[in-house]
């Protein structure tokens, strides 16, 4: 199944599909893991980290623009600092 999206010209030349195989596929009719994005992926920066987190949440802290990882209970920086 593939389900268009639209910007306001209602131009629809990405689609996201829903494979057989239960993937999700974000600008490919092929999607290999649960959620394939074949474009740039954006997460909207935050002040804080997510209340009540679980294993792999990911975010990007507005405050001191890190990106960061809960794992093993704790939130954990991925990028270097500079």
């Amino acid at each position: 199944m593939k389900i268009a999206a639209c910007n306001d010209a209602h131009n629809c030349p990405k689609y996201t599909y829903f494979h057989e195989s239960g993937n999700v596929g974000i600008g490919t009719s092929s999607p290999e893991r649960p959620l394939h994005i074949s474009d740039v992926l954006r997460l909207e920066p935050r002040a804080s980290a997510p209340t009540s987190p679980s294993q792999g949440d990911i975010y990007v802290n507005s405050s001191d623009h890190h990106i960061y990882c809960y794992l093993n209970g704790v939130w954990k920086q991925l990028d270097p600092s500079p």
